[in-house]
């Protein structure tokens, strides 16, 4: 995955850019990565002014981006926009610089669900507790015609 900027980065097609390569979003110092999808990759980026510690979602490259996946990219930070509930990170905004599409969402800070779980079993109660807030999130935004494209078992 690469990451759209005005230079040329050495190195295979695919391969992450070095930290000193991130576009430049306006209102938003990258740190870094956090994430990577086959659209996007997210990234840890702290708000200028507020100084608060935020999410960026951006597109992994822009400038191969179809109309189509733009247009996508951006039905899902609308459609996650839309979505309010305290197991949901928020939607903080939305927009463009120079072609590269972002939102901004809270930084979770609680770790990847995998990782929580290790594979290990778990205390019964403790295991279906956290599958019935899953399961209220989950619904949330199913009532609201959102469908997240990413969950697995």
């Amino acid at each position: 995955m690469s990451i759209h900027t005005a230079e040329t980065v050495g190195g295979s097609p695919g391969d992450p850019p070095p930290s000193s390569v991130w576009p430049v979003i306006p209102g938003y110092t990258i740190e870094a990565e956090i994430g990577r999808g086959g659209m996007g990759v997210v990234v840890r980026a702290r708000e200028e002014g507020s100084g608060r510690p935020v999410a960026l979602k951006l597109l992994r490259d822009p400038a191969l981006a179809t109309p189509e996946a733009l247009a996508r990219f951006r039905r899902e930070a609308e459609a996650a926009a839309r979505l309010a509930h305290p197991r949901l990170v928020k939607i903080l905004a939305v927009g463009e610089h120079a072609g590269q599409p972002y939102y901004a969402m809270e930084l979770a800070t609680g770790g990847r669900l995998d990782q929580r779980l290790s594979g290990e079993p778990h205390d019964p109660r403790n295991a279906a507790e956290l599958v019935r807030l899953l399961a209220e999130a989950i619904s949330h935004a199913h009532e609201r015609g959102v469908v997240h494209r990413d969950l697995k078992p």
